[in-house]
């Protein structure tokens, strides 16, 4: 069973019913960037079935920002990078040079710092984040700083992966349907793994629903896997614009959601001269 103990442990269900007046008393009191109510996900982009025979879980919770505002956040366990491990995804990252993201030790999220850098960065790609004085600096979040941070394939050396598929890579990634491409309809089922993997450490925000790759990494993956060399991608591209993407989103401002912490945390250490101070992955 996967589960979590001590003060972020969530709240007993009477204690979940709660007025708007007792919310407010609860902002006004909780240490800013201090997840509570923290509890298993039900759903991901993770299937269950996958998590429960690597006897792991994803957890949410929720904490306040230094102007008291809500925001929900995606916590994952030491044991979820077990499921880095597994032999058809490491195949698919080694293919398209995710391989060695995917074989860091484990870290754990600093909500504060990830959550300075999601919400701070311009189109220029400056951000304020907190270095290890309690001083915010002002850092430039570059293609390289993000390559090195995530070790991902060097921008400039690797593949660029398309604006948007083709019509004939869309076909040979997914089947015909009526609706927009979901990991189901996927024509190579054996990419549904790398791709869910890859969409809950890199896919910014809350989405409506956790059934969708991202289309464009999937392609990509779906061709290098019918090359016969391997094709290193430059992903820190689309992940850097993701980022400043999200920070424009009307989604940011509605319903507030700290997801890809682990890499928002790599990429702001980095900027911050911390990555050799990375936080201890939360015990579960």
């Amino acid at each position: 069973m996967c589960s979590l103990s001590g003060s972020m442990a969530a709240d007993s269900p009477d204690k979940k019913k709660k007025g708007k007046k007792v919310m407010f008393e609860e902002a006004d009191t909780v240490e800013p960037f201090k997840p509570t109510d923290v509890r298993v996900m039900e759903i991901s982009h993770l299937e269950r079935k996958t998590l429960e025979e690597a006897n792991t879980c994803i957890f949410r919770g929720t904490f306040y920002d230094e102007e008291r505002k809500s925001v929900s956040v995606i916590l994952p366990p030491a044991t979820f990078f077990k499921l880095h491990e597994d032999p058809v995804c490491q195949n698919a990252f080694n293919k398209v040079g995710l391989e060695k993201y995917f074989q860091l030790p484990p870290w754990g999220v600093d909500i504060q710092r990830a959550y300075e850098l999601m919400t701070s960065i311009d189109d220029n790609g400056l951000a304020a984040i907190t270095d290890r004085n309690g001083v915010k600096l002002k850092v430039q979040i570059t293609e390289e700083l993000v390559s090195e941070a995530l070790k991902l394939p060097t921008p400039g050396e690797a593949f660029k992966l398309p604006h948007q598929l083709s019509e004939p890579d869309k076909k040979a990634t997914f089947h015909p349907t009526i609706s927009t491409e979901t990991f189901k309809d996927l024509v190579d089922q054996t990419l549904a793994p790398p791709l869910r993997l890859y969409a809950h450490h890199f896919a910014m925000g809350r989405p409506q629903k956790y059934t969708h790759p991202n289309k464009r990494v999937a392609g990509f993956i779906q061709r290098a896997m019918r090359s016969r060399s391997k094709q290193s991608g430059d992903f820190s591209r689309g992940i850097l614009a993701d980022i400043q993407g999200y920070k424009r989103s009307k989604g940011l401002q509605t319903q507030p959601c700290l997801a890809g912490g682990l890499m928002l945390t790599r990429i702001a250490y980095q900027a911050i001269g911390m990555i050799e101070e990375l936080l201890a992955p939360l015990a579960a």
